[in-house]
């Protein structure tokens, strides 16, 4: 939990502390000094100003406290969409990909709907045994190949260090075909614009770095500010 999102909780046990969540030590507020260090880390930083405050707070050690997170808090409240799940098929885990579904009860069930003798019981990949972790694999542990694609590259470039003659491979563009089959990469259409346009507001140093894979990609969409041209 972030120390800009910490709220004072209560399960509900009427306490002051919470029993469950403890007493919540907001962050204290900044000095002038320290205000000034937030202003210069933000100017030579190049971060905004919710980064900058950050990395000052934690030098001067004004993060705040919170109660630490049980497991079974943490997994409640922070698990559960985008993770893989799995079914046991003769003592070895097998994952599912399908739609699930929760049994009245609470149990996760695959299936859209239930079904007696074909719902399977799921379980998530932090509740598997170590006997059942053992058995992982390829066979076991399936991944589709359009999910590969999000975070496969399609271009790459090898960048020499003009001072220190070290090179490096920048990988940038997303691989695979439009939804029509045709080239992802479309300068001077709405498509190319809207591109443009998200990528222009990502934060960080790009700009500054020509081989960076935002400024690369930039480069390929023809992109002038929030516009793309052909």
């Amino acid at each position: 939990m972030k120390w800009e999102q910490v709220i004072k909780k209560n399960c509900g046990c009427g306490k002051d502390p919470c029993e469950t969540y403890g007493e919540v030590k907001k962050a204290p507020p900044l000095t002038p000094e320290e205000e000034k260090l937030v202003q210069q880390e933000m100017r030579f930083g190049n971060v905004d100003r919710k980064e900058a405050e950050k990395r000052i707070r934690r030098k001067a050690g004004k993060m705040g406290q919170t109660k630490t997170v049980s497991h079974d808090d943490y997994m409640r409240f922070y698990k559960g969409k985008g993770e893989r799940h799995f079914y046991i098929e003769n003592g070895k885990p097998v994952q599912w990909t399908g739609e699930t579904h929760k049994h009245p009860d609470g149990t996760l069930m695959s299936g859209k709907e239930h079904k007696e003798g074909v719902s399977k019981k799921l379980l998530h990949f932090y509740e598997l045994d170590e006997k059942h972790l053992k058995h992982l694999s390829k066979e076991t542990t399936v991944i589709k190949w359009e999910e590969l694609l999000k975070f496969k590259r399609r271009f790459k470039k090898v960048v020499t260090n003009k001072k220190t003659g070290r090179k490096k491979t920048v990988k940038y563009g997303q691989a695979g075909k439009a939804k029509d089959g045709g080239d992802r990469i479309r300068p001077g259409t709405s498509k190319g614009d809207a591109y443009c346009a998200r990528s222009n507001k990502i934060k960080g140093n790009w700009r500054s770095d020509p081989n960076s894979p935002n400024n690369l990609s930039r480069k390929k969409w023809k992109c002038h500010g929030n516009k793309s041209r052909r």
